[in-house]
């Protein structure tokens, strides 16, 4: 009798205990879709995330996201991506009703191009082009609050009541407390040069171009001062910390071995092994410019910014060169681009010599070195005299031939000069040797 009214006991104190049990929390789910209205499809890699609850996904190529275990209730949603933090816009929509065992579809995009600039420019500006950004540390990844960020082109008209007119155009912004800065009032489609700099730190000089819709966007990362591009010529920038790797690839996804990687600041360089695979270290941190040649194909100029903190990963495709007829338009470019480069100037002192287009089509030319065939001594044969130091582009050239690398057809110009005659931004500290300094018309920006 005890045993059986001491069960009875237990199973009469244990009833209410499991009736007075708490229900278990009710979910909702949420699933849709994010499109890119700033360059058109689906927003890849973009994360929703459900108010404070701290349920979140991440969208697939598609655009498509699932949450799952959301709280019944309601909810704002957030709208997370890079572009966005570029742009300084946030994408929040108003308290969303979640009900329990409900599934809630949601469509969520990054905001047109239209739609930024009317946010972000005002007054006459707003119709125009713009050019919006973040400038931040490389190493830290902070902000930098501050920084000047200093925007600049080159105009060209031409018709027949004005002939050629080049009109130089500078713009400068400064950064705000949250490292951002933005570019009014631009041409709706523009190619020109960017640079930031802040105190003794700075970015490389860096091409920039877009179109229409007008919009463009540039997060600039600051290299420390020990290893800022701009911290001395090419060929004495110090080592950095900084690894950028990746693979070479033709236009059909093949890899592509013997292809020549630097940055565009500095001398050493690797080629791609039998894979297309290549590991570039030691390398200063920020805002590079990485360059990729092949004989027989189109130069690629890939903007990476560099950390110490990771390595930067990344797949060049290259396409085959295909030359282009010479047209009154490009004429007047490569003139405008020549005088941009300092190419004008430097021919009007005397102190060496130059080719232009002109004097390059009179001379018939296998390869690039048969260019300089005619020039007096001292040389051997061209581009193998050891007394030769070869600048492309502006980038002083090491590692490798640039017969190896280019065709005749890729030359737009060429200046030489002797000893004493090098100006400083081509002069190293390896000997009074002949200077050789190619453009090339990729870099010009005319074919």
């Amino acid at each position: 009798m005890k045993l059986i009214g001491g069960l009875a006991l237990f199973l009469a104190l244990g009833a209410p205990a499991a009736a007075q049990a708490p229900r278990a929390p009710a979910f909702a789910a949420a699933e849709g879709v994010v499109q890119d209205s700033l360059h058109g499809g689906f927003v890849d890699g973009a994360t929703v995330s459900v108010g404070n609850t701290r349920r979140f996904g991440v969208t697939d190529s598609l655009g498509r996201f699932r949450i799952d275990s959301i709280p019944a209730g309601e909810h704002q949603i957030a709208l997370l991506h890079p572009t966005l933090d570029t742009l300084g816009v946030q994408v929040v929509t108003a308290p969303v009703a979640f009900a329990a065992d409900s599934t809630v579809s949601l469509a969520l995009a990054i905001p047109s191009a239209r739609t930024v600039m009317r946010a972000k420019c005002s007054g006459s500006a707003a119709g125009s082009g713009a050019l919006i950004g973040l400038v931040v540390n490389a190493d830290s990844e902070e902000p930098v609050a501050g920084a000047e960020v200093r925007l600049w082109w080159i105009e060209v008209t031409v018709g027949e009541a004005v002939g050629m007119r080049q009109q130089p155009h500078q713009r400068v912004a400064t950064t705000d407390a949250s490292g951002r800065y933005k570019l009014c009032g631009l041409p709706p489609e523009l190619s020109a040069n960017i640079y930031a700099a802040s105190g003794s730190d700075s970015t490389i000089t860096l091409p920039i171009t877009y179109g229409a819709p007008g919009l463009g966007m540039a997060t600039l990362y600051l290299g420390t001062s020990d290893t800022a591009a701009s911290a001395a010529q090419a060929g004495t920038i110090p080592a950095g910390g900084a690894e950028v790797r990746g693979v070479v690839v033709d236009s059909t996804g093949d890899p592509l071995p013997g292809a020549r990687v630097a940055l565009a600041t500095r001398p050493d360089a690797v080629v791609t092994d039998s894979a297309g695979a290549f590991v570039l270290s030691g390398q200063p941190s920020g805002t590079q410019a990485l360059v990729v040649r092949k004989l027989g194909y189109e130069p690629a100029e890939i903007i990476v910014n560099l950390t110490r903190r990771e390595p930067h990963e990344v797949t060049v495709r290259l396409g085959a060169f295909v030359p282009v007829l010479e047209a009154v338009l490009v004429q007047a470019r490569r003139g405008a681009a020549l005088e941009r480069i300092g190419f004008t100037e430097r021919q009007r002192t005397g102190l060496g010599r130059f080719m232009t287009q002109d004097d390059l089509n009179k001379r018939f030319a296998v390869e690039v070195s048969d260019f300089l065939r005619h020039l007096p001594p001292p040389r051997e044969n061209g581009f193998s005299d050891a007394c030769t130091h070869y600048w492309v582009d502006g980038s002083r050239w090491r590692e490798g031939l640039p017969d190896d690398f280019m065709t005749p057809q890729e030359v737009a110009a060429i200046e030489v000069y002797d000893g004493t005659a090098v100006p400083p931004q081509f002069q190293s500290f390896e000997g009074s040797c002949r200077v050789v300094v190619i453009w090339t018309k990729w870099k010009l920006g005319v074919r």
